[in-house]
């Protein structure tokens, strides 16, 4: 690397490309190079410890060739105590396959016997086993993931491939993985500037942009070398895209019949002059725009270079020249052609390796991306899959937005100096870049174990929705560390900020509403007294099976709403109710919360029909269970009863706040036991209790008067005292 071009200093992350760089270390450097010594260090427990070497394999099956590579990964330890982590220092390629054509047994499938061998084939020739592998990815790209059995293929190869060994798909992991294992990362990275990978494969092209090493954004359209193919005069191979390509530039064709090396080259023309466009031209006409299947990207500007990747990306470099009688070899040659002569805006770069990029990867870069999560971006496609990253929050925290007002909002609300709300403003930023960085920046965990031979992989997983409470002294850093780690790793977030000190917390919402997906952060805010209600489901399966379906994503749901105020204990201001009874015939896991409510929306039907609000339910055993949607209780002769909780019953809030303000003030007698439906109708009062009706008297069942048919005085004591302690829960 020229001189000038080297990092003037250097940090332990800035190896994350495995480079040791010619250097002396400054004062301000936080650490020093151990060097990888074998020999008799490999005899120390101390180095064994600190210096991890792992096996991992990428395999890419992709349109038209699939590839294994396997690579041997060296980490060091970044610090001395057992919470530190490790970080990659160097990688080798152990084992290249010979880039085989992926075997199809028709249109919509490939062929699962073939590919095995060909998996099979690469093992052995590496002189690796399955149980060999402590990391990989199994990834299917282009116009493989399309075929009907991908989602069985992708599963089978990576049990079959080792324990650690994972099955994804996706274009947007394609297009990073692209990205790294044509060395554009690394240039991104040596050369401090923006460089644009793009990896043409056999059926789609990626497209990723590096800033300085960080991967800013990924896409991928209809674009690639095998959308026709051809053998002995006749097309062999005819993707819809490929057909559509054809028709736009004015050649006509259909498996099975003609077509020569004009037409061939006719084509790839028309499809050259559209993937131009997209490089060079920031407002793209309709038909390239139509060919995205992710956003379109609009952030080309000051490229320092374009790196090709993928099979038809080794023609543009200059590292393939041969004829395999398809779109890629003309392709190729068109864009080599108009690379060199400076029609796409930026010079062309040596691409490190070109065919082999995605598999190279997803081999060598496996452990870096692991401390990512990961999405399917192929509709209706849920392949077993971890690791990549969901979200990266288009926050430019770079540039302080809206600090002033931030700090200002601080010392009005709460009285701060403005100063130390201006401190606290920008170290908030400064730990909100920080984390952004490293979720952006592909490093994953291994961490130390103090079991020998053992490693330890931390990963991290989008959970969903994340609840955040935050109080009145620190009301923008705080929200700041809840928040930014839960964006970028694929959470949506419910902010709930002090009410005296919610300034910062709106600013946050105009600034996410901004950048990020609708929903994805949100306030809660109200008179200081919210709930959540969160609503979690196992996920809906793609086919119709009735045993716990696996590897489904989780339904949430959840929204904040304000908690009333306590309700004034007064007779004349209380609701009472006359209720329906009724044997109950729900099943017999009533004490499980689910969306399984049938059975009690008949029962409460039942006393609706009635003219009344609510129905009473009792077992077998002319035993009271509950109501048909609360918990209920009776008194007689002063003493609050409720039946004992059990499978015949749901564990209420109301019932448990209830049963907690009553018990400690303690004048009033508390009994959980099996009550008699003979006991509720000869008690003195009845009450039925939820989140919506709190207490709530009846005064009649089945039309007949509960004691002398008032709300009681036992009630208005049991208010009085759920008024007062109602908060304390």
């Amino acid at each position: 690397m020229p001189e000038e071009q080297k990092p003037a200093r250097h940090t332990v992350d800035d190896h994350m490309f495995g480079d040791f760089y010619t250097h002396d270390h400054h004062g301000d450097a936080d650490h020093e190079h151990d060097d990888i010594d074998p020999g008799p260090l490999e005899d120390n427990p101390i180095w064994l410890r600190d210096n991890v070497a792992l096996t991992s394999v990428g395999i890419d099956i992709g349109s038209s060739g699939t590839q294994v590579i396997f690579s041997t990964i060296h980490l060091q330890r970044k610090a001395d105590s057992h919470a530190s982590r490790y970080v990659i220092v160097d990688r080798q390629t152990a084992y290249a396959s010979p880039v085989r054509f992926t075997p199809f047994l028709n249109q919509n499938e490939i062929d699962a016997a073939a590919l095995g061998q060909i998996i099979d084939d690469a093992y052995a020739e590496a002189a690796i086993l399955p149980r060999d592998i402590d990391t990989g990815v199994v990834i299917l790209t282009g116009e493989a993931l399309r075929r009907d059995n991908a989602e069985a293929i992708a599963s089978v190869v990576s049990a079959k491939g080792g324990d650690f060994l994972t099955a994804t798909a996706g274009n947007h992991m394609e297009a990073m993985l692209a990205a790294y294992g044509s060395g554009a990362a690394k240039e991104s990275f040596n050369r401090q500037g923006r460089i644009l990978n793009v990896d043409i494969g056999g059926g789609t092209t990626k497209l990723a942009l590096v800033n300085r090493g960080e991967i800013i954004w990924t896409a991928a359209l209809h674009i690639g070398g095998r959308l026709i193919a051809a053998e002995g005069g006749k097309v062999t191979r005819l993707e819809a895209t490929g057909g559509y390509f054809a028709q736009q530039a004015g050649v006509t064709i259909a498996r099975g019949g003609p077509i020569d090396a004009d037409q061939m080259r006719q084509i790839a023309a028309y499809m050259a002059d559209l993937l131009t466009a997209v490089i060079t031209k920031p407002d793209l006409p309709e038909k390239v725009s139509a060919l995205f299947l992710t956003d379109i990207p609009s952030d080309f500007a000051n490229l320092a270079g374009i790196v090709f990747s993928g099979g038809v990306g080794a023609y543009v470099s200059g590292q393939e020249d041969q004829d395999f009688g398809d779109l890629g070899f003309h392709l190729g040659a068109i864009l080599r052609e108009r690379a060199l002569e400076g029609e796409l805006g930026a010079p062309m770069l040596d691409a490190g390796s070109a065919i082999r990029a995605t598999a190279l990867g997803a081999s060598e870069y496996s452990v870096q991306l692991s401390g990512q999560t990961s999405t399917v971006t192929a509709p209706g496609r849920s392949l077993p899959r971890r690791s990549l990253q969901v979200l990266k929050p288009g926050i430019d925290l770079a540039e302080n937005p809206c600090s002033e007002d931030i700090a200002t909002a601080i010392t009005r609300e709460m009285g701060k100096v403005i100063g130390e709300s201006r401190g606290e403003v920008n170290k908030a930023l400064g730990e909100g870049r920080a984390t952004t960085r490293r979720a952006s920046a592909p490093i994953g965990e291994v961490l130390p174990s103090q079991k020998p031979g053992t490693v330890t992989y931390s990963t991290r997983r989008p959970r969903g929705v994340i609840v955040g409470i935050n109080p009145w002294n620190f009301p923008f850093s705080t929200p700041i560390r809840k928040t930014i780690p839960a964006l970028v790793y694929g959470n949506a977030i419910v902010l709930k900020p002090s009410i005296s000190t919610p300034g910062a917390a709106f600013i946050m919402q105009e600034v996410a509403n901004a950048t990020l997906p609708k929903g994805l952060f949100q306030i809660a805010y109200g008179s200081g007294n919210l709930g959540i209600y969160l609503h979690v489901s196992r996920g809906a399966d793609t086919k119709r099976f009735h045993a716990f379906p696996e590897a489904v994503t989780p339904t949430v749901f959840a929204f904040a709403f304000e908690i009333a105020p306590p309700p004034v204990a007064d007779k004349a201001l209380a609701k009472p109710y006359k209720v329906t009874s009724t044997q109950d015939l729900r099943w017999d896991r009533c004490q499980i919360k689910s969306t399984a409510l049938l059975g009690n929306v008949l029962h409460f039907q039942q006393g609706h029909e009635n003219g009344h609000g609510e129905t009473l339910l009792y077992n077998a055993n002319n035993e009271l269970t509950e109501a048909s949607a609360c918990n209920a209780f009776i008194v007689k002769d002063n003493v609050v009863i409720t039946p004992l909780l059990d499978n015949q019953k749901l564990a209420g809030i109301t019932r448990h706040i209830v049963l907690g303000t009553l018990k400690n003030d303690g004048n009033i007698a508390v009994e959980e036991r099996v009550v008699t439906m003979d006991e509720v109708r000869n008690a003195d009062e009845v009450w039925i209790t939820s989140s919506s009706k709190e207490i709530s008297p009846v005064i009649e069942i089945d039309g007949v008067p509960v004691g002398d048919g008032q709300v009681g005085d036992m009630w208005l004591r049991a208010q009085a005292l759920y008024s007062a302690g109602k908060f304390d829960y």
